[in-house]
C-alpha cells in the first residue's frame, strides 16, 4: 500500500477516468481501463490491488462508486472481488447501481467531515502531479513526444490506442518505443515500468 500511495496511484485506471471528468455513477474497472489494461504490467503487479493481496492475479473484478464532492474533489468507493469468487453478475450490478444515490450521498458527507485544508489543497495539485510525473520522467534522456508515447503506454493503452490518442499511426508509436527502450537500455515494456514506478517512489 505504502507504494501505491507513493505514486503507483497515477497509474491506475479509476484514478485517471477521475481526473479527467469522470460522471458520478457505478462503474465496472473493465468499461474505465485502456484497452491493454488487464495486459499491462501495472495490473498485474500487487499495486493494483494491494488491498487483496500481493500476488498478480488475485483480482477477479473491481467495481467503483465514484461522486464529487462540493469542492470538485472525485470521491470513489471500490468493491473488489479476489481468487475464488465470480465476478460481479448483471444483477449484482443492478442492485448495487440502485444504492448509488445513497452511497454517493455517504461519501460526500463523509469527506465533508473528515477533511482539512491541506488535504483539499494537496487533493487540488493530483492532476499536475501526475502530469509533472511523466514530464519528469528520464526528461533528459526522452523527447516530450516519447514521453507522452510513455504516459500512454504505462497506463495500459495499445500501440494502437496510444496512435489514436496521439494523432499518429501506430507504425510511429513502434517507432518510439522502439527508441525509448534503446535510450534507456531496457527491453521490454515489464522493465518500462519497474524504471517509472522506482523514478515516482523515489521523487
Amino acid at each position: 500500500m505504502q507504494d501505491y500511495l507513493a505514486g503507483g496511484y497515477l497509474l491506475d485506471a479509476v484514478y485517471v477516468a477521475c481526473m479527467q471528468g469522470l460522471a458520478d455513477g457505478l462503474y465496472r474497472l473493465a468499461t474505465l481501463a485502456p484497452d491493454a489494461f488487464f495486459e499491462s504490467d501495472y495490473f498485474l503487479s500487487p499495486l493494483v490491488h494491494p488491498c487483496i493481496s500481493m500476488e498478480s492475479g488475485s483480482l477477479v473484478e473491481e467495481i467503483a462508486f465514484c461522486t464529487h464532492a462540493p469542492d470538485g474533489t472525485a470521491l470513489v468507493f471500490s468493491l473488489m472481488r479476489s481468487t475464488g469468487m465470480e465476478a460481479f453478475s448483471k444483477e449484482d450490478f443492478s442492485a448495487l447501481e440502485a444504492f448509488a444515490p445513497i452511497i454517493n450521498a455517504a461519501l460526500i458527507q463523509h469527506w465533508i467531515n473528515r477533511t482539512e485544508k491541506k488535504a483539499l489543497e494537496k487533493t487540488a495539485l493530483n492532476t499536475e502531479n501526475l502530469n509533472k510525473s511523466f514530464r519528469d520522467f528520464e526528461r533528459d534522456r526522452l523527447s516530450p513526444r516519447e514521453q507522452d508515447v510513455v504516459a500512454l503506454l504505462l497506463r495500459g493503452h495499445s500501440s494502437l490506442s496510444a496512435a489514436k490518442n496521439l494523432g499518429i499511426t501506430e507504425g510511429t508509436v513502434k517507432i518510439h518505443r522502439k527508441n525509448i527502450y534503446a535510450k534507456l537500455g531496457i527491453s521490454s515494456q515489464s522493465m518500462l515500468f519497474s524504471h517509472f514506478i522506482a523514478s515516482i517512489i523515489k521523487n
